[in-house]
C-alpha cells in the first residue's frame, strides 16, 4: 500500500524545519552515490544523519520528532535528510529498496520543484511530485527512485525507515 497526504505538518512546524534545512548553517554531509548499487554511475548528493546505528546521530534529531509521532513510529531505523543538486538536466537515481527487511519507507517532501520520485508497485510505476509538506509512505519491498528537479537550485527530503 501506498499512503499519501498533502499537508502533513502544521504549517508552523513545517516552516521551521524548512527554515533550519535550508538555512547557511545547516551541516549537509557529501555522498559521492545516492544508492550503494555497484557498476551504476549516479549523481553527487549531500545527507544529514538525524539517526543511525540505533541512535540519534545529530543535534537536530529534534526535527524529526513531530513526523515519527504522526507516523506511529514504534521503532525507528534510520533517518536522514537529502539534498540533491540541479545538474540542468534531469537524472535518476537507481531503482532501489532501502531495506531488505519489512518496515516502512516514508519520504516527507521539504521543497517544491519539477522533480519526483518514482514507486513501483506490482506492474504500475506511480509518480510522486515535489510538494512541500507532503509524505508518501510505502513498504519497504517496493523499488523507488529519485528523479532529479530541473526548476529549482536543489532538492530536499527527509527519508525515514521505520516499524
Amino acid at each position: 500500500m501506498i499512503y499519501i497526504k498533502k499537508d502533513f505538518l502544521p504549517k508552523e512546524v513545517f516552516q521551521e524545519i524548512k527554515n533550519i534545512l535550508t538555512s547557511d548553517t545547516f551541516p549537509w554531509y557529501y555522498r559521492s552515490n545516492m544508492t550503494n548499487i555497484k557498476g551504476y554511475e549516479e549523481r553527487l548528493y549531500f545527507l544529514h544523519n538525524f539517526y543511525v546505528n540505533n541512535q540519534p546521530n545529530s543535534e537536530h534529531y529534534v526535527l524529526i520528532q513531530e513526523c515519527l509521532k504522526k507516523l506511529n513510529c514504534n521503532s525507528l531505523i534510520h533517518a536522514r535528510a537529502n539534498l540533491s543538486l540541479n545538474f540542468k538536466e534531469r537524472y535518476y537515481c537507481n531503482w532501489h529498496t532501502d531495506r531488505d527487511f519489512d518496515c516502512k519507507v516514508a519520504i516527507f517532501y521539504i521543497t517544491q520543484n519539477n522533480g519526483y520520485t518514482e514507486i513501483k508497485n506490482d506492474d504500475k510505476t506511480i509518480k510522486i511530485n515535489c510538494e512541500e509538506n507532503k509524505i508518501v509512505v510505502f513498504d519497504s519491498k517496493h523499488f523507488h527512485r529519485m528523479v532529479s528537479q530541473t526548476n529549482t537550485e536543489n532538492r530536499i527530503v527527509i527519508n525515514l525507515n521505520y516499524i
